[in-house]
């Protein structure tokens, strides 16, 4: 167990689910684990405790990312699908003209798709005011692996303080949902997992917390990393197997982007299979 120091309650506050009061202040226990792949997370979907649990998917490169900066872009809603083919059919059954088309395959557009997954396609003249249906390789199968969860939230570098405090919020245990790369781990959720999780104990502070965290291994890996390039998210991302393929294929300034911290702070959820904002955020 590791303990972090908080600051105090105001004597009105509302109790947390993980929340214990110790005179005017608060602990606020959580279990916290990282799942290395959307394939490990599919395989403990059905984990009982999961339903009552805070789950933050990751795909840094690129679905998680992209839906951070789409959302901010103020698109709609983001709903994420399986296949290309559930993609088409449920944009038929939509409004004309107010629906996007988005994803990849092995990195690249699908052809007959509006965009891409790179979040710098995403800008305001494209996605302003409109549902995206976006089906990606990895990222997206991770969001339906995780959709038991009681909150389904979106990290990636480009949010991770303004999920940190989300997850505070929520006050309760946490399962970091890592996209990977075709069943494999990866580098760069892993990092960013740790990113996040960096952020806890401040988060906690500020929101009037000690914080007493039960971290998984993976969660201590995830944090020994996200340390180790602390200030070189960049070089992280390249270094990546994935942003080296990303690199080959003309996409390098997506690895600049989905390496900078808090840039986009802005928490994406799921909720009835659409993942907006949080009440009161927006596009600036």
């Amino acid at each position: 167990m590791r303990e972090t120091p908080g600051g105090k309650q105001s004597p009105g506050a509302k109790q947390r689910p993980g929340a214990k009061r110790e005179g005017e202040r608060r602990r606020l226990q959580l279990k916290v684990a990282v799942w290395a792949t959307a394939e490990e997370a599919a395989d403990r979907a059905g984990d009982p405790t999961l339903p009552s649990q805070c789950a933050v998917v990751i795909d840094v490169l690129r679905a998680t990312s992209t839906i951070v900066a789409a959302l901010a872009a103020g698109a709609a809603g983001v709903i994420p699908v399986l296949t290309p083919e559930e993609a088409r059919a449920l944009a038929r059954t939509m409004p004309g003209g107010h629906v996007i088309l988005g994803g990849e395959r092995k990195a690249v557009r699908i052809p007959g798709f509006d965009l891409g997954n790179s979040p710098r396609e995403y800008r305001a003249e494209e996605v302003g005011g409109k549902t995206i249906i976006l089906t990606t390789t990895n990222g997206t199968r991770a969001v339906h692996a995780a959709s038991a969860a009681a909150r389904v939230l979106m990290g990636a570098i480009l949010n991770a303080s303004a999920v940190a405090r989300a997850v505070i919020r929520e006050g309760r245990d946490v399962v970091i949902v890592c996209a990977g790369t075709r069943g494999s781990f990866s580098l760069e959720d892993t990092l960013a997992a740790g990113v996040i999780l960096e952020a806890l104990p401040g988060a906690a502070d500020a929101e009037g917390y000690d914080l007493e965290a039960d971290y998984d291994d993976l969660s201590l890996a995830a944090l020994a990393i996200a340390g180790h390039y602390a200030g070189r998210f960049d070089e992280a991302l390249r270094w990546t197997h994935h942003g080296m393929d990303l690199e080959a294929l003309g996409f390098a300034a997506d690895l600049d982007y989905c390496a900078r911290l808090d840039a986009v702070p802005v928490v994406p959820v799921w909720s009835d299979g659409v993942i907006r904002l949080r009440m009161g955020e927006g596009a600036d």
